[in-house]
């Protein structure tokens, strides 16, 4: 893993002047072009295309988070570097980045 990401960096948010055209959701980046979209379950602001949009546009947050916290653990706390959960981060941020 490295530093060097190769999705569009964070941060993300929910265009919801995109359901005007389409019904649906866009998670837009900082200029203003669109990275995804959802209308799986579009029910208005407590439906399923809304939890999908605000779970997407947080991504490259939680990414970075998750990062830190395995920075953090393996600086302060190295004997759980090899814990469970410290495997799960690695795994979720192996399935990001792929082999970087």
């Amino acid at each position: 893993m490295t530093d060097q990401a190769r999705h569009t960096p964070g941060p993300w948010w929910v265009d919801e002047t995109f359901t005007i055209w389409t019904g649906g959701l866009a998670i837009a980046y900082a200029d203003g072009s669109h990275v995804a979209h959802t209308t799986r379950g579009f029910e208005g602001p407590d439906g399923e295309a809304y939890a999908n949009a605000r779970l997407i546009a947080a991504a490259p947050d939680l990414l970075e988070a998750l990062k830190d916290v395995l920075s953090i653990i393996r600086t302060v706390c190295p004997e759980y570097e090899e814990a469970t959960m410290c495997a799960n981060a690695r795994a979720a941020i192996f399935a990001v980045e792929g082999d970087t």
